[in-house]
């Protein structure tokens, strides 16, 4: 599972957490330094879910007969990222942007799946 953010609002969080350590106390961030950004709520795609996202797109437009997404043979399996590839497929990377809430953002844009079907897919196939 992975917590996604459309960039549009992670620039949006930037300058939100900017503005707020205008004024913070110095001291604010040293006990706990991080700070999410997320815009997935219900929404944490796995990386089959992305599958068939991308499937889904690239048979609209025609690029792939099957949308379904298929299995990776085992012995090719290693072709994606080397030996690091099981634990980076299995890896989840989950957050919640409760602090940046907090602080009054919000995320306002399309969700993940949206904003590569509707934007970044025909950019991607464009090339650009």
């Amino acid at each position: 599972m992975w917590s996604t953010v459309h960039v549009k609002d992670l620039a949006r969080g930037y300058l939100t957490l900017l503005k707020h350590m205008e004024t913070a106390p110095a001291t604010e961030f040293l006990e706990n330094p991080y700070v999410f950004c997320e815009n997935t709520g219900d929404n944490e795609p796995s990386w089959r879910d992305i599958a068939v996202v991308v499937g889904k797109g690239l048979h609209a437009v025609g690029r792939i007969p099957d949308p379904e997404p298929k299995t990776i043979a085992l012995e090719t399996y290693h072709d994606i990222k080397g030996p690091a590839t099981s634990g980076l497929l299995g890896m989840n990377s989950r957050s919640r942007a409760i602090r940046l809430r907090k602080l009054g953002w919000q995320p306002v844009e399309k969700s993940w799946d949206r904003s590569f079907l509707e934007d970044e897919l025909l950019a991607i196939l464009q090339g650009k």
